[in-house]
């Protein structure tokens, strides 16, 4: 399991909308990169999603904005923590390259980087599948 972190753009969504009602943020996007990301980064810094005409089903999974996208909301080891549903890249041919992050987008006017983990070079095959779960909490 992939440890997911906030990028800094992702620390100024959370703070600007809880604290000032200032995001529009209507849904989470998951995404698959084949770059490796850092806390950093904005979307823009990015340059190698997987594409759907080289890798075979892919398409970004919608993580709705709501309690059926992030169906959990529970203490964990005594820091709260939120979970969103699983979602499921699964490839309908060979994918001819590989990923190396997972990235959750913040689905605005303009996207945004979120959450991201740098994952083990992977490269799926007809009929592999690849499942996402983010867990993230605040620490004390």
């Amino acid at each position: 399991m992939a440890i997911l972190a906030a990028t800094d753009k992702g620390h100024e969504l959370m703070l600007a909308g809880f604290c000032k009602n200032a995001t529009d943020v209507t849904q989470f996007l998951a995404s698959l990169w084949n770059d490796t990301i850092v806390g950093t980064d904005d979307l823009s810094d990015l340059q190698n999603e997987m594409n759907s005409g080289t890798e075979s089903g892919y398409a970004r999974i919608t993580i709705e904005a709501s309690g059926t996208g992030w169906p959990t909301l529970a203490l964990d080891s005594s820091e709260m923590q939120i979970q969103s549903k699983t979602v499921t890249f699964t490839a309908t041919g060979a994918w001819t390259n590989p990923f190396t992050a997972v990235g959750i987008l913040a689905n605005m006017a303009t996207d945004a980087l979120f959450l991201y983990s740098n994952v083990p070079s992977t490269t799926l095959s007809n009929g592999d599948s690849f499942a996402v779960t983010v867990k993230f909490k605040l620490t004390k």
